[in-house]
């Protein structure tokens, strides 16, 4: 029996980020790509470092829920959910779902600002023994009795993210972007800095929107797609295109801050220009 399936049209895989405050349709969006993606043999992995999407997903897509100690099988839905929790757990589970997802398949990061916060966290904690929190407190008690000039701990972070960057890269950046299957990676939307301190191309990218991804700064570039999700005053959804790829069919159309009620409609058919095809099976 035939059955209509959404696919791209264009050989390279989606890379997209959709960055926004806390509920403007960024998980809504991932949904609305899975519910088309019910009854055929394509997945959706899934990393949920923010434990939302048991709540937020439709029993009937569940697929698989991968909790720490083991799987729990729901259903024959198209969702593999990984409930992760600190920064060895989103690293496995990233590595798996790139390591198994197929061509038509898609990889979703949930959310890449937790990520971000968790990687830092176990950095300080693997080579210094402290928290995060504390290896701070402890840098400004020293700055203090030194009668210095108070910094927030930046300088004494400044050595270490060299190191947190380089293992981010390994781990996301660079897995994401030669993956060979669809990625979706959602974040949550950061104040762009008024002391100067972000980079040109950072205030060139972002400025339109007046945020930037609160997330590893190079993530945003490494993406093809980057649209910042908003909501109108009557809690309509809302795109801006922030940068978008160019394709066979020359540059993409832009959302000028745009409604939109359905991603796989309004983005993936309207702008990327997905087609639907009949499979057997």
């Amino acid at each position: 029996m035939a059955r209509p399936v959404w696919t791209a049209t264009e050989r390279a895989r989606e890379r997209i980020m959709l960055y926004g405050p806390m509920g403007v349709g960024k998980t809504k969006a991932a949904i609305d790509i899975a519910r088309r993606m019910a009854g055929t043999d394509n997945t959706m992995y899934v990393i949920d470092a923010e434990n939302a999407w048991e709540r937020m997903a439709p029993q009937e897509l569940i697929g698989t829920e991968q909790f720490i100690g083991g799987e729990v099988e729901e259903g024959d839905g198209p969702l593999h959910l990984a409930h992760v929790r600190g920064w060895e757990q989103q690293a496995k589970a990233m590595t798996y779902a790139l390591t198994n997802a197929g061509r038509n398949d898609w990889v979703v990061v949930d959310s890449a600002s937790v990520l971000w916060d968790d990687i830092a966290k176990w950095y300080i904690r693997k080579v210094h023994g402290d928290d995060l929190p504390d290896f701070l407190l402890q840098h400004r008690l020293e700055q203090v009795r030194s009668d210095k000039k108070a910094t927030q701990g930046q300088d004494a972070m400044l050595v270490e993210w060299s190191f947190v960057n380089g293992l981010w890269h390994r781990t996301v950046t660079e897995p994401l972007t030669w993956a060979g299957c669809h990625v979706l990676v959602l974040a949550e939307a950061g104040e762009l800095r008024s002391d100067g301190r972000d980079s040109k191309q950072i205030k060139t990218l972002f400025s339109d929107a007046g945020h930037k991804p609160r997330t590893q700064k190079g993530l945003g570039f490494a993406m093809s797609t980057v649209l910042f999700m908003d909501k109108t005053a009557v809690g309509d959804y809302k795109m801006l295109t922030v940068k978008d790829r160019e394709d066979s069919r020359g540059d993409r159309a832009a959302f000028e801050r745009d409604p939109w009620s359905d991603f796989v409609m309004d983005y993936l058919k309207g702008v990327a220009g997905w087609k639907m095809k009949k499979v057997e099976g």
